[in-house]
Parts: structure tokens; sequence; C-alpha cells
């Protein structure tokens, strides 16, 4: 199980939008932050690692596009809002990854939450690869 530090939170990108918007489709329930804002939220989750000496874990899962009405892509952010608390977040974290901040979570409950993600989606459609990456790192 390896793990990779987060970029420095100096160095992530920025975005004052704070709006959620809405997953395209049936489900008005599933959101997920736009790129821009999901390093903003990203950033402060270092921020706040940093002055709290915390840790958190980020899982990133190619999932090859950005068409929120291809039936992985709901598949996989209605699998991870069922398994989702409420200090969680989720978003577009590059084009074609979807990224899920886990904060207070190692890398090993991180590991957990992609393999329930991957199984579930698999009854579906092919479940996307991803990387798991902890910050700080160890």
């Amino acid at each position: 199980m390896e793990t990779t530090k987060i970029q420095d939170p100096k160095a992530a990108r920025t975005d004052h939008h704070y709006r959620l918007r809405p997953l395209q489709g049936k489900s008005t329930i599933s959101v997920i932050y736009s790129p821009d804002e999901f390093h903003r939220v990203l950033m402060q989750e270092c921020q706040r690692s940093d002055r709290y000496s915390l840790r958190f874990s980020l899982a990133v899962f190619e999932v090859g596009t950005q068409d929120e009405s291809s039936v992985l892509i709901r598949r996989l952010v209605r699998t991870i809002h069922h398994r989702f608390r409420n200090t969680d977040e989720i978003g577009w974290y590059r084009k074609g990854q979807i990224g899920v901040i886990l904060p207070f979570t190692p890398s090993e409950g991180a590991w957990k939450l992609a393999e329930y993600v991957s199984g579930i989606v698999s009854s579906v459609t092919s479940p996307p690869a991803f990387a798991i990456y902890s910050y700080p790192s160890k």
C-alpha cells in the first residue's frame, strides 16, 4: 500500500466560488464540486491539517470522462454518497478524475472506501482505477 504526499497547499489552485452544483440527471441529492471549488476545499483541508497536526486522505478515481450522465460516474457518486460522512467532500480533481477528501482518515481507511466503491460499481460497469494520497505524508 503506497501513499503519496498531496501537493503543498500554497501551490494548490484556489477559487472563490462556494456553490455546489447538482449532478445532472435524475438525482438532485448528489452534489459534486467543480475542479476549482474542489481544489479550494483541498487547500483548506491541507491548511487545517497543518494547523492542527491532523491527517487526511484523498481518494482519486480515474473515470476518464466528465460526462455526468455516464453510468460509471452516476453509480460512483451515488455509492460514495451512501458511505459519506458529514466531513467528506467529493469533486472533480482533474479532467476525468473524481476526488474524495476524507478528513481524519488514514490511508488504510481510504483504501477500504475505494475498494468498496469499486466492488459496487463493478456490478454495473468496469470499476475505475484509483489512487490514494495521504497528507501529510508519513
